[in-house]
This record gives structure tokens, sequence and C-alpha cells, in this order.
């Protein structure tokens, strides 16, 4: 029996979760004062509610708990699947926090690098780690109208940090390389999707520890603000990093059932586009505000 309505159900009930619960973690926020206040180097001209991590989180749980109910409750045959793939990529990355810069970025492209692990996922008939995405993916979309620009409501520090360490341990029990798998490079696909988070955090870093700054103390060095400071709305810049994730992405599924030649040349597009994604860093000039 196909497992695709199965993802259906969990989609939309994650979606329809995650806008309840985000417009009701809103109320909360603003009744009770947890919100992010303007100054400094934010942009925003009102508070906004903090919080928004929570109603992802308890999206995604929720609709796990379902799932699991449903599975125990209904009668089906349980017969062991196949093992899948002898090589897991063990990959669990956090950089959300330093891309939770702008509104909606970091959730957006949490939401990119889902769709695209669970497509890896259903093609390779992993249906508990596709069922786990799908809701994942669900939770986010749900919560970015509320997050997308002008924002009403933060992911918060705690937020961003959990979902990026979720979907860093989904890409873990994940596996890419299969029978089917001409080489190894398959487990480059995490690194490849999450490149333009990856790259955004590790030139923060660098530019950070060479100035003798303290890695917690943010600026406008990241790569959304430099795309802003070259005349892009935050709209616009936000929706030019989603179509980058996409890009890296998109060539990246086919690595699984690739052959050599075909996986060389995914691999080749992914360096040129990191290369030219750390070039725009290099040469647009960061632009910080006045202290």
């Amino acid at each position: 029996m196909s497992a695709a309505p199965a993802y259906y159900v969990a989609f939309v009930l994650a979606v329809v979760l995650s806008r309840a619960l985000s417009a009701a973690v809103r109320r909360w926020a603003t009744r009770t004062g947890f919100v992010d206040h303007p100054g400094g180097r934010k942009v925003q001209d009102s508070p906004v509610a903090l919080g928004g991590g929570l109603a992802v989180l308890a999206a995604f749980a929720l609709t796990v708990l379902a799932g699991t109910a449903a599975i125990l409750l209904a009668p089906r045959d349980l017969s062991p699947s196949s093992p899948l793939g002898s090589i897991t990529a063990r990959v669990e990355v956090s950089p959300f926090n330093f891309l939770d810069n702008m509104d909606g970025l970091s959730a957006g492209i949490a939401a990119v690098a889902s769709a695209l692990f669970a497509a890896v996922a259903i093609a390779e008939g992993q249906i508990l780690i596709a069922g786990l995405l799908v809701a994942l993916l669900g939770s986010l979309l749900g919560f970015l109208p509320q997050n997308f620009f002008p924002a009403r409501l933060y992911l918060g520090d705690a937020g961003a940090f959990a979902i990026g360490n979720l979907l860093g341990t989904l890409t873990v029990l994940e596996s890419y390389v299969t029978r089917d798998s001409a080489t190894l490079l398959p487990v480059c696909f995490p690194l490849i999707v999450l490149a333009v988070p990856l790259i955004d955090t590790s030139i923060a870093v660098v530019s950070r520890f060479r100035e003798r700054r303290p890695l917690h103390v943010a600026d406008h060095g990241h790569l959304s603000h430099r795309l802003v400071a070259r005349g892009l709305s935050r709209r616009q810049a936000v929706v030019v990093l989603y179509l980058l994730t996409l890009c890296f992405g998109l060539s990246a599924t086919l690595l699984p059932g690739a052959s050599a030649m075909q996986s060389a040349l995914v691999l080749a597009q992914a360096v040129a586009l990191a290369t030219l994604l750390v070039a725009l860093l290099a040469v647009i000039p960061r632009r910080d505000p006045p202290p």
C-alpha cells in the first residue's frame, strides 16, 4: 500500500496546527510582553512577538503523535523493511541561529531543505524519516505567514537552534547511499542542501574571529544584509536565498542513483555556486549601522 496518502495527511495536519498555534503564540506573547523590541541593529519599527519556534515544534510533535496513534490503532502488516544503504551522512548542524537575521529567512530555508530531504527519503522508501520530514515541512510552512516580512512572530534563538538541530538529526537518520549508487558521493547530499546556511555561518565566524569580535555579537555581514546593501529589498534578498538553496539541492537529489560522471557534475555545480556565494560575500561590503 502506498504511503502517499499518509504524507499528504501529515503535511496538511502540520500546516493547520502550525498556523493555529502560531496565531495563539503570537497573541500570548503580545499579551505577556514576550516580544523583541526595536533598537540597535534591529530593523523592525515596533515590537515583534517571540516564541514562534514553540509553535513550530509543538505542531511537529502533535503531528508525529497523531501519526503514531494512527499506526498503533490501525491494523496492518508490520513486516520488516529491507535495509536501506550502508552509509548514513553524519551531519548535524545548527547554523539557523546565525541565519535568523532577516524575516522569514531561517524558517524558509529550513522548509526548502526539509522538502529536499523528504523528496529523497520518499524516493528511497524511507517511510519513517520521510514522514518526520513532511511533518517538519508542514510545521515550518504553517509558521512562515507569521514570520515573512513584515514579521509578526519570530522564531527566537531557542526556536531557531531547536529547528536547526532537529533538521540536523533527521539528516543523520536518513540514508543516501543505496544499492543503485555508483559512488559514495551521495553522503555529500546534506552538505550541498545546507550549503547556503553553512557558508553564511562560516564566513560570519571567520570574519568575527579575524576582527577579534565576540561570536555572539551580531553584525550586518551576512549574505542577506549584503544583498540588501546592493539594492535588493529584504523580501527580495530572502527569496534569492530560498532560490539559491533550491538550486544547490535540486540537482543534488539525483546523487543517490547517479552515475560517477553525473555525481561529479553535481558536485562541480555545487562547488561553482559555493564559490560564487563566497565571492559575493567578499566583494559586497558589510554595512553596519552606526552605534
